[in-house]
């Protein structure tokens, strides 16, 4: 069984861009989350990229990029790393750390996602990252795990 990574990376970016708590931490900038955003409009090449795509160079937003970081496209293991990246200005939000709280929708988001060979994702590692002096963040890497 040859696994496609690429289709994962799709799937994850049209999927996680349909979770509104996640769409409400990335769009909303200020202190107060629950400010009124429109949340129906598409994150997907924005703000949810993959690489190779560049994010934005705009500092004042939060970017999620998505990535293999093994380059076998067909191979049983396979690893996915996932980077939240925030302004620092932005990290205080009312309900936490809004970089700790992207973490823990992705996560929840990747418990559930399972493709339809049985294929499913467990966090194996986060570290903590930086672009440059503005964006700082976590990436989380995410193995295979093939139900047999």
């Amino acid at each position: 069984m040859a696994l496609n990574i690429n289709n994962d990376i799709y799937r994850l970016l049209s999927g996680l861009n349909d979770v509104d708590e996640f769409k409400r931490l990335l769009l909303c900038t200020d202190f107060n989350t629950e400010s009124q955003k429109d949340l129906s409009i598409n994150l997907v090449d924005k703000l949810i990229v993959r690489t190779p795509l560049i994010p934005n160079t705009d500092t004042s937003a939060c970017t999620i990029t998505i990535n293999k970081a093994l380059f076998k496209d067909n191979s049983y293991y396979l690893q996915i790393c996932i980077d939240i990246l925030t302004p620092l200005n932005q990290w205080l939000v009312k309900g936490g750390i809004r970089p700790l709280l992207l973490c823990n929708c992705v996560n929840d988001f990747m418990q559930g996602f399972k493709q339809t060979n049985g294929v499913r994702y467990r966090l194996l590692d986060m570290s903590s990252i930086s672009l440059g002096d503005d964006l700082k963040g976590y990436r989380l890497c995410y193995h295979t795990i093939i139900d047999k």
